[in-house]
């Protein structure tokens, strides 16, 4: 996942590669339709299952849940489920949510929209969330 990551941020060839991504349970695609970056997440994918990445500006808690902030209201959060949080801070050494604010992450998940209209990514599981902290 770090190195997806790494590849998303740097290589402008990689991000718009015609190369076919596989992952298990889901079809293939090419790599320049299933990453996208927080700024051009639209419409058109929601319910629909993509690597989303970008830079996160903070991250707040609520309701014991860990929300992955990616700018104001009308941009994307990543929802980290209270059962995880643990397991998500440990995992990437982060002492707590102020930890984030700056961060790069990748999420393989889901675009979703709440109940008041909040886009916001939901992962399978932690195994499909990256952060890097540089």
């Amino acid at each position: 996942m770090s190195t997806l990551l790494r590849n998303s941020l740097r290589s402008f060839e990689y991000r718009n590669s015609g190369q076919l991504i596989e992952l298990s349970g889901h079809e293939k695609t090419k790599i320049k339709d299933f990453f996208v970056k927080f700024p051009y997440i639209i419409d058109k994918h929601d319910d629909k299952f993509h690597g989303y990445w970008g830079a996160i500006t903070d991250a707040k808690f609520m309701s014991g849940n860990l929300w992955l902030n990616s700018g104001g209201p009308s941009s994307v959060s990543i929802f980290i489920a209270k059962e995880d949080v643990n397991t998500f801070l440990e995992r990437f050494n982060l002492e707590d949510e102020e930890s984030l604010e700056g961060t790069k992450v990748l999420a393989l998940g889901i675009k979703k929209i709440s109940q008041r209209g909040k886009k916001y990514i939901e992962c399978e599981s932690l195994n499909f969330i990256t952060v890097n902290k540089a």
